[in-house]
C-alpha cells in the first residue's frame, strides 16, 4: 500500500521582543517602512516547493508529448503485447504515476505551508504597526501582547515575491481554510461528469 509522507506547517509566534530589539526595529522602520524582519528570500511558496513543481511540470510535459504521439502512431487497437507501443506509452504511464504522487503530496502539504506564510506575514505586519504606533517599549508591550493571530494589520508590508508565487500562496491558503468546500466542489464535478456529461478519461 502506497503511503504519501508530508509535513504539516504551523507558524509559532516568536517570543516577546527585548528592549534592544524594539529600539532596533523602531529605528529600521523609521528609515525603511517596507522593512520586513520575517521575510526570507528562501521562504516563499514557489522556492520551498520548487523541486516538486518542476517534477510536476516535467511529468506533465512527458504525458503531453507521449500520449498524442502514441495516438498518432498507433490509431488502431493493439493485438496483444507490442513492445514498440510499450516503449512509447511506458514513460507516459510512469511519468503520470510520479506526477500524481508528487501532486498529491503538494496538495496535502501546500495548504498548511501557505497558511504558515500568511500567518507569518500577518504577525510581522501587525508587529510593524504596533512598534511604529507605540510611544515607548512599555506602551508597545501593552498594545501588542498577547498577539492575536486573527487580528488584521492596519497595513501590509511589501513582499519581495513574484505574481506567480503570490497566486500559489493565496490559492493554497484558501484551500487550507476551505478544505470542505474544495471537497464538495470535486465531488460535485465528479457527479456531474458521471451522470450528466459522461466524459471518459
Amino acid at each position: 500500500m502506497a503511503v504519501i509522507n508530508y509535513v504539516k506547517h504551523r507558524f509559532q509566534n516568536p517570543g516577546v521582543l527585548t528592549l534592544d530589539q524594539y529600539h532596533q526595529l523602531k529605528q529600521l522602520w523609521s528609515t525603511d517602512p517596507a522593512y520586513n524582519p520575517g521575510r526570507l528570500s528562501k521562504a516563499t511558496f514557489t522556492y520551498y516547493f520548487r523541486k516538486r513543481l518542476w517534477w510536476i511540470v516535467g511529468c506533465a510535459l512527458v504525458c503531453l508529448v507521449a500520449i498524442p504521439l502514441y495516438l498518432h502512431l498507433f490509431p488502431e487497437k493493439p493485438n496483444g503485447l507490442e513492445w514498440d507501443r510499450v516503449a512509447l506509452v511506458g514513460p507516459a504511464i510512469l511519468a503520470g504515476l510520479i506526477g500524481f504522487f508528487i501532486l498529491a503530496q503538494l496538495l496535502l502539504e501546500g495548504p498548511s505551508y501557505a497558511t504558515f506564510l500568511a500567518d507569518r506575514q500577518r504577525y510581522y505586519s501587525q508587529l510593524a504597526v504596533a512598534v511604529q504606533a507605540s510611544r515607548d517599549y512599555h506602551s508597545f508591550t501593552q498594545q501588542f501582547y498577547p498577539y492575536v493571530p486573527g487580528n488584521k494589520p492596519a497595513r501590509k508590508l511589501t513582499a519581495a515575491t513574484g505574481t506567480g508565487d503570490r497566486f500559489l500562496t493565496a490559492l493554497f491558503h484558501w484551500i487550507d481554510k476551505h478544505m470542505w468546500k474544495v471537497f464538495l466542489l470535486v465531488l460535485a464535478l465528479w457527479l456531474l461528469n458521471k451522470y450528466v456529461f459522461r466524459i471518459s478519461f
